[in-house]
């Protein structure tokens, strides 16, 4: 009877056996590494495998060195690859056998920006690095290639073409206001309009607009010294904020987004002329940037502009009867002693020589934007 008993717990054990070694041979992991086009691997790479009914579905991401392992079954499989910026790669009917598992399989994913949509970050709220999706007030994004479609030379006359309610002029003969024109949102001053680089606040001018132009009594930043080309984006709250960011925000908020992706250098050359043939203005400029640190994940991106216009002249005809009135006699006939020079001088010279319109004015500008990872539990960063 013992002897009986030892040879079917025996049985069973080989049974045992022999099933979990079945086991283990018809289940293993499948391994594979996830690259872009340049070859650097993708971490945080979604990877999703599904039978052809897809009643048995398993994901899982890829690590720092974009590399990823699942047990799966042999038999065919549906596998999804997927990540943000980027073609999903589909493999159906995918045979999971043993060759595969002596085999990595390697993924080279295409750059996509079809599926994108641009995110806010931090313009209109009070949460630090929250993104929204929609707000109930009225937020302008301007891509790069908005702005590089109005061909204009500087920032504040991009930001005329593109957006409601912002407008800048030209304002000749107003000394240093000729350097730095003034802007407005809602048909509120410069000083009125917060102005943020990357969510942080941006100095103001030196400028006071003391002439008769918009804006006058007040400072504000000066946005044509910020390069075209080093620009990501531009997030612009076209509604008070003073409750967030302070009074300095009753018409709005600019907030622009540096470049931080390093990708291939870019040399751009612009130039244009009014039809009046004058007020000729020429643009170059080179952006470009390079990695650093542990695991590349520190950046330095640079942009170097010079622009150059020149003068477009508009002088007006200066009216006889307010010059006599200012520097003659206005009770004397025109042809008198007091009131004849200056009739004269105004018909050889109907603009009295002046010169109005806009001033020639050159600029050179670098700009940089940088991140440090700093390695710490928190993944603090400067």
């Amino acid at each position: 009877m013992k002897k009986r008993i030892f040879h079917l717990v025996s049985l069973m054990l080989i049974f045992a056996s022999i099933n979990v070694s079945a086991q283990s041979i018809s289940q293993t992991f499948l391994k594979g590494t996830v690259k872009n086009e340049k070859g650097e691997t993708l971490d945080k790479t979604e990877v999703l495998i599904a039978n052809n009914s897809y009643t048995i579905k398993k994901n899982v991401l890829t690590n720092a060195n974009g590399q990823f392992s699942i047990s799966l079954d042999y038999g065919l499989w549906d596998i999804t690859i997927s990540h943000e910026g980027f073609e999903d790669v589909i493999l159906n009917d995918y045979n999971f056998n043993e060759k595969t598992f002596s085999t990595n399989l390697d993924i080279i994913m295409k750059a996509s920006l079809k599926n994108l949509e641009e995110v806010i970050v931090s313009t209109g709220s009070r949460s630090v690095q929250r993104t929204i999706t929609s707000t109930p007030l009225p937020i302008d994004i301007i891509g790069a290639r908005e702005i590089e479609t109005t061909a204009q030379p500087s920032l504040d006359k991009a930001l005329q073409y593109t957006v409601p309610s912002f407008n800048t002029v030209n304002t000749p003969v107003n000394d240093a206001t000729t350097l730095l024109d003034p802007y407005e949102i809602r048909n509120l001053g410069p000083s009125r309009t917060l102005v943020l680089i990357n969510g942080k606040r941006k100095n103001t001018s030196a400028l006071l607009y003391v002439q008769f132009s918009p804006g006058r009594g007040e400072t504000g930043a000066d946005l044509s010294a910020i390069p075209l080309d080093a620009i990501e984006r531009i997030e612009i709250l076209r509604d008070g904020a003073s409750a967030q960011y302070g009074s300095d925000a009753i018409a709005g908020v600019v907030n622009v987004i540096l470049k931080s992706k390093i990708t291939t250098p870019v040399l751009n050359i612009n130039g244009g002329v009014t039809s009046a043939g004058d007020g000729g203005n020429f643009r170059i400029s080179y952006n470009s940037g390079f990695k650093f640190g542990t695991e590349q994940k520190g950046f330095f991106n640079y942009t170097i502009a010079v622009n150059n216009t020149e003068n477009a002249v508009r002088s007006g005809i200066i009216d006889v009867g307010t010059e006599v009135n200012t520097f003659g006699d206005p009770t004397q006939a025109l042809t008198s002693a007091a009131n004849k020079p200056i009739v004269d001088y105004l018909k050889v010279y109907p603009t009295a020589n002046n010169t109005n319109g806009t001033g020639a004015t050159q600029s050179y500008q670098f700009l940089f934007n940088a991140e440090i990872p700093i390695k710490s539990t928190n993944n603090w960063q400067l």
